[in-house]
């Protein structure tokens, strides 16, 4: 037998960790709503709606409505998470805050497997350039465990600045550059001992 829809709903939320005003900020739903949802006092959805539960929870619509894996998503599953979209000033305080209680923190869903994921919106034009994926208003999905490799995107945190910047790092030999991917600003020469990497870039996606 089935869960009931409400059930499956909260089951699934908790899953990816996020409150109910976050999902009903996905969906464009109250958190009260999202609560009769899932007390039960709500057992049916429109298939608009549903499309749109499902799509922010990250299961198959028809999972959803019936609580039964479809062919399709059985064999075309991937696993979605998400991740929270943090502040430059987040990223380099030592003091995280709890972001899965913060109703107003913004996710962004990755398949990426990812063992300590964290997201920044590109805001700036010295993270972006007309030639690569990376775009003013998108936002880039990073690994904080990752070790990072010649020709990786990355976030670091430099002794010559005070703030945490998005470069693109280039190894030769004993020579370490810090590249923009904007060339109308100036690279960064440094030695392994000038630089912390904060996050090594997996994603880059416009949607959140």
């Amino acid at each position: 037998m089935s869960t009931p829809l409400g059930d499956r709903i909260k089951m699934l939320r908790e899953k990816i960790g996020i409150s109910q005003s976050e999902l009903g900020r996905r969906v464009d739903l109250s958190r009260a709503s999202i609560s009769q949802y899932e007390l039960g006092a709500v057992s049916e959805m429109k298939m608009t709606q549903l499309i749109k539960m499902s799509k922010a929870l990250g299961v198959d619509p028809e999972e959803l409505a019936t609580g039964v894996p479809s062919a399709k998503a059985s064999l075309n599953r991937s696993e979605i998470s998400f991740v929270p979209v943090l502040s430059l000033d987040e990223i380099q305080s030592s003091a995280r805050v709890n972001v899965f209680q913060d109703d107003d923190r913004k996710f962004v869903a990755t398949n990426q497997k990812l063992h300590n994921g964290f997201a920044i919106e590109l805001t700036d034009d010295e993270m972006v350039s007309s030639d690569s994926i990376y775009k003013i208003g998108g936002f880039v999905v990073f690994d904080s465990d990752a070790s990072a490799s010649s020709g990786d995107a990355v976030l670091v945190k430099t002794k010559y600045l005070s703030y945490p910047i998005f470069r693109s790092l280039r190894i030769t030999g004993n020579r370490h550059l810090l590249r923009p991917l904007n060339p109308q600003y100036p690279a960064i020469e440094a030695t392994p001992e000038d630089y912390e990497v904060l996050g090594v870039a997996k994603q880059f996606t416009i949607s959140i």
